[in-house]
């Protein structure tokens, strides 16, 4: 059955929490699972081994619970850019890796496990009010705390996990109830954006069919393709050229 890209439900806030706490537990399920060796990888983060980039989710929340931690990453980001020539959301995440880049992989998982569910809690308590005052820099100007914290922070969790999984050689397990929900989300965000009719298929567990006017580019691919691309880490063509920030 092909839907209406308009008819997406959009997140609420209390499912997007629960998303995130499913992101959580599969993400470091996955890193109970690693061998000790996987933690180098390389992944399709050109920069980073499986292990930094473990490290640099801890990072980033942890720029958020604590205040101090938060200016410390944006001062180190901006002489970063500098050094650089980084763009402003990169530079961020750069100098927060870089910063614990000696952590061993057993550390990088006991704090992964200790702060990414202590983050998820803290985005469930930010006061209501300060969700859309409340605005944080990327590379393309800034966004309201509570997009980056419903929708971005939980595609990152997601994508960086399906990095690992390819990494490391694995399967990432994906269902319609918790991989297709964050499609479907991505597909109203990236259908925004480019404003154009499509018809769009997305295959596997996650996928489904939207479509918007007629006459519009016609695309098949699968749904975590979808996503990969969306996010920079595949090269698009045609409407797939549309980034989503992730």
């Amino acid at each position: 059955m092909t839907i209406t890209a308009l008819d997406i439900a959009p997140l609420t806030r209390d499912e997007a929490l629960a998303l995130a706490e499913e992101a959580i537990a599969r993400q470091l399920a996955v890193l109970d699972d690693l061998a000790p060796q996987e933690w180098e990888r390389p992944t399709a983060c050109p920069a980073w081994t499986v292990r930094q980039v473990v490290v640099h989710q801890v990072a980033s929340a942890e720029a958020f619970l604590s205040p101090a931690e938060g200016v410390r990453q944006q001062l180190a980001g901006r002489r970063l850019a500098r050094a650089e020539g980084l763009p402003p959301l990169d530079a961020f995440m750069q100098a927060g890796q870089r910063a614990r880049d000696d952590w061993a992989p057993q550390q990088a998982r006991d704090r992964a496990g200790s702060v990414l569910p202590r983050f998820a809690r803290f985005r469930r308590r930010f006061p209501e009010p300060l969700r859309s005052l409340v605005r944080v820099p990327t590379n393309d100007g800034k966004v309201g705390v509570g997009y980056l914290f419903d929708r971005v922070i939980n595609r990152d969790l997601w994508m960086h996990r399906v990095d690992i999984c390819a990494a490391t050689d694995r399967t990432p397990v994906v269902t319609a109830d918790h991989d297709g929900r964050l499609v479907q989300d991505l597909v109203a965000e990236w259908a925004d954006l480019h404003g154009q009719p499509f018809d769009l298929e997305l295959t596997g567990p996650a996928g489904g069919r939207w479509s918007r006017g007629s006459g519009g580019e016609r695309l098949s691919l699968d749904a975590v393709d979808f996503a990969r691309t969306l996010s920079g880490r595949a090269e698009g063509t045609g409407l797939l050229r549309t980034a989503v920030l992730f």
